[in-house]
């Protein structure tokens, strides 16, 4: 039959630059031709068909072509042949394999000796079609890989032949590896010498032979469908990423001299040869494709990719994802401690650390011989601290006021405002509702309190209002001050000649109307040091001190502004050893009293959270905070941005200056963030803590080494950076 009018024919005769077919010479057409058919399409099992036909009587040889008919919007030829011999039939090299997923056409026209149409015209044969199947898809091949995995490596047996049959062997009762695209074939060995290869038990199909049997020097292992016929043993996954975890296992072995080779998503990768002097791998590489490191490091392998391939060709035994194996890191051990960061990773994965810098600003304020002890800071309405100290150096009281947030600048303002004698230990800062400080401090030469009140935000005016509140005996150690709802100082204080607890209520702003209310609120056998005023959310004063007879933290909660009613609620809160001393008070967010405190027996820093206005309920929540060395003293505690406590403290193991920050509202939680923020030789004692303008801690404290005043301004919550 002549396809002169078939559009398919006529594109072929274009594309092959070919004449018009001739009606005549149908004889000179080849028959009997396979594979497909002229009337449908069949589907074939592989890629690489073998052609044949029948024989046309005078021809020397024959000329192939076929067509993609189902990738292109036209016929393409994608393959032409000429067998140059009278043969009758061909199968193509692997690499003239057809791509997979399309349906193909086919024909073929006989050739004299001068590979001429035979006849002198051009006579194709009618055209058959097939479609090769898409490549396998992953359940496919790992069907297959998995009959083949439960095959057992076959040993070498001798026969009367030849030294034996190497290679994979399976059971009489175990099938075929499917079928199609994942089909499992490969040659079925005789008794001749050094045959390799997938065997089976017998030689019948049904005893365990496998699917087809390869031409002499075909391959061993086919799993693809491509054409037998080359002296390679082939595993292809196409279309799968990386070989599935079976086909990193097993082994494969090969015949003759040629190589076993891996295909992935259709590039063959070599892995090796085979030596017949029991090497099983004698050269190759593993390279341009992305292969588990399991299958590269094989005990056989490894030496030979070594050897040939050398680090960085792509995934072998000493690289990975392309990367140098030189270059991998092992894995990463320990970590750096709180306050560190990591520098780097050592070869071993153990990581290397550094202090973290600091975002935070210690900055010497005054250093004008012997001053910054008794400190106490407030910071003004405009967000700059403002701190009252000792000068010992001319036994005064002095102020500073800083020009910027973290008294940084170096231009701040610092006066002595009282030098009467010997006076300024133990002092308290507080801000009169004019904005402008009142400071209560104790004045040594005469044993009685004094308090200062200020004209001006710096207390630089040299107007300041001076005035002894009270000088009855031996008063005024350990005093702290606040300004009652009235606008006016309420100063709580130690009176160490009847060791009792005092309080004085100023009646106008400056405490100078000779007229204050004095009131002695606790006297037991010696209590009132370390005293520590807060005012209650009814406006009322609530202080903690220390009970020195009985080794205890006090509370006293007022009932009245100037503590006078003689019906104060007084607990002790704490008495588990030596503990009440420096203590610090502040309110939490629930209005209820937090109180710091030295616990003198265990060296360490402890903080009570009341659960009532008095601290009285007898279920108050009490921790200790940190008890690393000899930590606790000179405390000093506000409420945080985020309304939990921050305190500041002295190291005296290390004489430097610590900074806790609560994770709840009563430093329970045993996470509390604990941070040396600055351990420069001798600093830390006199420590006053207050929040920035920005929320943030802001804590005055004393350099003992340079005899200074210095600041530190935190730049977060918790002053750990």
């Amino acid at each position: 039959m002549r396809y002169r009018r078939d559009p398919v024919v006529l594109f072929l005769a274009a594309t092959l630059a070919a004449i018009p077919l001739s009606p005549s010479l149908a004889e000179t057409a080849p028959s009997s031709i396979s594979p497909g058919e002229t009337d449908r399409v069949v589907e074939l099992p592989t890629a690489c068909p073998t052609f044949s036909w029948g024989a046309v009587e005078g021809a020397a040889g024959y000329e192939l072509a076929v067509l993609d008919l189902g990738r292109a919007e036209e016929p393409r030829v994608v393959l032409r042949h000429r067998i140059a011999s009278a043969g009758l039939s061909w199968t193509p090299a692997r690499g003239q394999c057809l791509p997979p997923g399309s349906s193909y056409g086919w024909t073929l026209q006989a050739l004299d000796a001068a590979a001429e149409p035979l006849g002198g015209e051009e006579e194709w044969a009618a055209m058959r079609y097939f479609a090769v199947p898409g490549a396998p898809t992953a359940a496919e091949v790992a069907a297959a890989l998995e009959t083949l995995r439960r095959w057992q490596a076959a040993e070498e047996e001798e026969t009367s032949a030849s030294a034996g049959r190497h290679g994979l062997r399976r059971a009489a009762s175990e099938a075929a590896a499917g079928t199609g695209t994942a089909a499992i074939r490969g040659e079925n060995p005789g008794t001749g010498v050094d045959q390799h290869g997938i065997w089976g038990q017998t030689a019948s199909s049904a005893g365990g032979a496998l699917v087809g049997v390869n031409t002499a020097g075909g391959p061993d292992l086919v799993l693809d469908g491509t054409a037998q016929g080359e002296a390679d043993t082939t595993l292809t996954q196409s279309g799968i990423d990386r070989p599935s975890a079976s086909a990193q296992t097993f082994e494969v072995q090969n015949s003759g001299g040629g190589g076993i080779t891996l295909q992935v998503a259709g590039a063959p990768v070599s892995l090796a040869g085979h030596g017949h002097a029991g090497e099983e791998i004698v050269a190759g590489t593993v390279a341009d494709a992305r292969i588990a490191d399991s299958l590269a490091r094989d005990a056989e392998v490894m030496p030979i990719v070594l050897a040939n391939d050398g680090p960085g060709s792509g995934l072998d035994a000493d690289t990975l994802d392309g990367a140098q194996g030189t270059s991998f890191q092992a894995r990463v051990t320990g970590a750096c401690p709180f306050g560190q960061a990591m520098q780097g990773i050592n070869a071993d994965g153990s990581v290397l650390c550094f202090d973290f810098p600091r975002v935070v600003a210690a900055t010497t304020v005054d250093d004008t011989n012997a001053v910054g002890n008794h400190s106490s800071i407030v910071v003004g309405g405009d967000g700059l601290p403002i701190i009252s100290y000792y000068d010992g150096n001319n036994s005064a009281l002095k102020v500073a006021r800083c020009n910027d947030a973290g008294c940084e600048g170096g231009d701040e303002t610092a006066t002595i405002v009282d030098n009467a004698a010997q006076v300024g230990w133990h002092t308290s800062i507080a801000l009169g509702n004019d904005g402008f400080p009142v400071i209560s401090y104790y004045d040594v030469s005469n044993t009685a309190l004094k308090v200062a009140k200020c004209n001006d935000a710096a207390c630089a005016g040299g107007d300041e209002t001076v005035t002894t509140v009270d000088d009855s005996a031996a008063v005024g150690e350990y005093t702290s001050i606040a300004v009652a709802n009235d606008g006016f100082p309420v100063v709580s204080y130690y009176d160490s000649t009847a060791g009792a607890l005092r309080v004085a209520k100023c009646n106008d702003a400056a405490c100078a109307g000779g007229d204050e209310t004095i009131t002695t609120v606790d006297d037991p056998v010696d209590a009132g040091a370390f005293s520590s005023l807060a005012l209650g959310s009814d406006g009322f004063p609530v202080i903690s001190y220390l009970d020195d007879g009985a080794s205890a933290l006090r509370v006293a909660k007022c009932n009245d502004a100037a503590c006078a009613g003689g019906d104060e609620t007084i607990t002790i809160v704490d008495n588990a050893g030596a503990v009440g001393l420096y203590t610090s008070i502040t309110l939490g967010s629930d209005g209820f009293p937090v109180v710091s405190y030295c616990d003198a027996g265990n060296t360490s820093l402890k903080v009570v959270k009341c659960n009532d206005a008095a601290c009285a309920g007898g279920d108050e929540t009490i921790t200790t905070v940190d008890n690393a060395a000899a930590v606790g003293e000179h405390t000093s505690i506000t409420i945080g941005g985020d309304g939990l406590p921050v305190l500041g403290y002295y190291d005296a193991t290390n004489t430097a200056l610590k900074v806790a920050k609560c994770n709840d509202a009563a430093c329970a939680g045993g996470d509390e963030t604990i941070t040396t923020v600055d351990n420069a030789a001798g600093v830390g004692q006199s420590t006053s803590t207050a929040l920035g303008g920005d929320g943030f801690p802001v804590i005055s404290y004393y350099d003992a080494t340079n005899t200074a005043l210095k600041v530190l301004k935190c730049a977060n919550q918790s002053c750990w950076f």
